[in-house]
C-alpha cells in the first residue's frame, strides 16, 4: 500500500467493508485484484480501486445487452455453443489456456477485452466468451446492473453536523422499533431516504450507508 508492505498488525491492511462504505463495489475490488498474478505483488492505491471499478462499469453496460448469458460449465460445452463461429473458438481456446497457466487472470481478461472489442465475433460466440470468462473469474457479470456500481458517497465525507443528524434519526428509529412504533419507524426511514441514506437491519442493529 503505497509501496509499503501491508501489515495487520500496523493497521495498514484494507477492509472490504471499508471499501464498501467509500462507494466501491466489491466485485471491483475482485477486479482489481485479478488485474495482477497471483504469484505477484500489487501495490493498492485509489486510483487503482478507482480504475477497476471504472473499468467494471464499462464492462457490464457493453455486456448488459447481450443477457442472458448461456451457463456453461465445460471448455467442451463452449465449443458446442460456438461450432459455427471460429473467433470465438480461438478466444476461448486462449481463455483456457490462461487459465490453465498457473492461473493467469490477466490473460483471460485481455482476452475478454479482446472479444468485446473483436468485430468479427457473432452475438452467441460474445456471449459464450463473456460466459467462460465471468465463469473463471466470477465476476457476476451476468446479473451486475450498471446502477449496482454507481459510486456511493462515502460517510467520511459528511461534515460532522449532516452525519450526527443522520445517526439521530437512526437511533430514533431503533427506539420506534423497540416500542413497536411501527408508523413512527417508516416515517423515519422515508425521512433517511429522502437524505439518500440506505438503512439495513441486521441481528446487530441498523446499518446505514450512503446512496
Amino acid at each position: 500500500m503505497g509501496a509499503e508492505k501491508m501489515a495487520k498488525s500496523a493497521g495498514g491492511a484494507p477492509r472490504l467493508a471499508d471499501l464498501t462504505e467509500a462507494g466501491y463495489h466489491p466485485m471491483a475490488y475482485r477486479l482489481f485484484l485479478l488485474g495482477g498474478h497471483y504469484r505477484s505483488q500489487l501495490d493498492f492505491t485509489t486510483a487503482a480501486v478507482d480504475a477497476a471499478q471504472a473499468t467494471l462499469r464499462r464492462l457490464v453496460a457493453r455486456i448488459q445487452p447481450l443477457r442472458p448469458l448461456p451457463p456453461l460449465e465445460t471448455l467442451a460445452e463452449a465449443h458446442t455453443a460456438v461450432r459455427e463461429d471460429p473467433v470465438a473458438q480461438r478466444l476461448l481456446d486462449t481463455t483456457d489456456a490462461a487459465i490453465a497457466a498457473d492461473l493467469n487472470t490477466p490473460r483471460i481478461l485481455a482476452a475478454l477485452q479482446d472479444a468485446l472489442r473483436e468485430p468479427a465475433i457473432t452475438p452467441d460466440g460474445l456471449r459464450a466468451v463473456v460466459a467462460a470468462a465471468d465463469a473463471l473469474l466470477g465476476l457476476g457479470l451476468a446479473t451486475l446492473e450498471p446502477a449496482d456500481l454507481e459510486r456511493r458517497r462515502a460517510i467520511g465525507e459528511l461534515p460532522a453536523p449532516e452525519r450526527q443528524a443522520i445517526e439521530e434519526l437512526v437511533a430514533d428509529r431503533t427506539q420506534a422499533r423497540k416500542e413497536r412504533d411501527w408508523a413512527r419507524a417508516d416515517q423515519i426511514r422515508a425521512e433517511l431516504d429522502e437524505l439518500g441514506v440506505e438503512i439495513t437491519d441486521t441481528p446487530d442493529g441498523p446499518v446505514w450507508q450512503l446512496r
